[in-house]
């Protein structure tokens, strides 16, 4: 009863935020927000930084949830407002163009000449997401929300045609536009040479000459570090028996969870603010399921899966295809895990990268930031070229 009185109350908020549509809306602005005002990072920060390069006469507005802590951005210009507050929503209303992550605000609506951005947080296509995930877990009116989310939304971005079809098209049930140029955040992925970025995550770090290890296991309710069962001392001894050199693990924890520091013989990487430039610096990944994968995948860096819980989490979330087929190294225990380090073959797993992009249909080219911003200057804004 009390999940639909607080639905049927968010949809007179829908129809009566539409007495916003009799005046105009703010040309040449552009309203980001990235996990639901959680951080300045992932595609719509990539998105944000090109045309804050490009364009002239475009107001450019973060929403976060403590926005004092994103102080740096107003130096550059850039508008930080609390994330639902009501700054935020009147942005909502009237900003020409939108871009999120996330689904979010499904009681906030969307103009016909406005431009609402879904860039999602996560590519390729493995883990189920979408309207069948949240029907196992939570009440019709949830999921008539989750719905009304996706269906505000006017543009979505896309790594794949599996992404396309089993995530966009099946999974969120959207029948709008798609632009299939890949994800923004990934271009960084395609650059060989960006100094700058690999001093910025070494200085963080004060690493000297130690190989990173990154080790991002995708969202749980509950799991800490340690829960996981890996064996961070044994893997290091691992990783130095193989690849040489010394190493140093960074963990870093999903978004959507408390970023407790980790004691073990491993470094917190949960407060680092962009997990694409872990990506760029990492020599190793390991993880078991996170979307994290398709993107480094891209790099044809070596890349564990350390999956001790496959059976559960194939019973709570399932996969659009087998793990088996995905064609990383898979390992449920620490002595299987030791057997892939050890026996890693580089020749093959660059094969089998080259093999998992074609069999996903990868849409990555390192143009998505140009390709996008291209489309919402053609769509929306008059900005004047720098």
């Amino acid at each position: 009863m009390k999940d639909a009185v607080k639905y049927y109350l968010k949809r007179c908020i829908f129809y009566l935020s539409k007495i916003s549509y009799l005046f105009p809306l703010k040309k040449n602005t552009v309203l980001f927000t990235s996990f639901l005002g959680k951080q300045y990072s992932c595609n719509p920060k990539y998105i944000s930084e090109y045309l804050e390069k490009e364009l002239n006469n475009v107001k450019l507005v973060w929403a976060f949830n403590n926005p004092e802590e994103f102080k740096f951005l107003e130096k550059r210009g850039i508008t930080i407002i609390r994330f639902k507050s009501f700054l935020y929503i009147y942005y909502r209303l009237f900003a020409q163009v939108i871009v999120t992550n996330v689904g979010e605000f499904a009681y906030i609506p969307v103009r016909k000449k406005q431009l609402f951005i879904n860039t999602w947080h996560g590519g390729g296509c493995y883990k189920r997401v979408g309207m069948n995930n949240a029907k196992k877990k939570h009440s019709k009116y949830y999921v008539l929300e989750m719905q009304q989310s996706y269906n505000n939304v006017n543009l979505f971005l896309s790594s794949s045609e599996a992404f396309t079809e089993q995530t966009i098209r099946q999974s969120m049930n959207y029948h709008g536009e798609i632009l299939e140029n890949g994800m923004p955040r990934n271009d960084l992925l395609f650059l060989k040479t960006r100094a700058d970025i690999t001093k910025k995550v070494r200085q963080y770090y004060r690493l000297k000459d130690e190989k990173i290890c990154l080790f991002a296991p995708t969202y749980r309710d509950t799991m800490s570090a340690e829960d996981f069962g890996l064996d961070f001392a044994l893997l290091k001894s691992n990783l130095i028996k193989r690849f040489g050199g010394e190493w140093v693990i960074l963990y870093r924890s999903h978004q959507f969870l408390n970023k407790a520091e980790i004691k073990h013989e491993c470094t917190s990487a949960s407060d680092y603010p962009d997990m694409q430039e872990l990506l760029y610096n990492a020599d190793v990944l390991i993880t078991d399921y996170s979307s994290s994968i398709w993107d480094f995948s891209l790099t044809k860096k070596p890349c564990f899966l350390f999956t001790s819980d496959l059976e559960e989490y194939l019973e709570e979330r399932n996969f659009y295809t087998s793990i088996e087929t995905w064609g990383f190294p898979l390992a449920r225990n620490n002595q299987e895990m030791t057997d892939m380090i050890l026996n890693f073959d580089s020749e093959l797993f660059e094969k089998n990268m080259d093999m998992h992009q074609k069999n996903l249909g990868s849409f990555e080219s390192g143009n998505a930031t140009e390709r996008v911003c291209d489309f919402i200057k053609e769509k929306c804004l008059n900005g004047e070229r720098k």
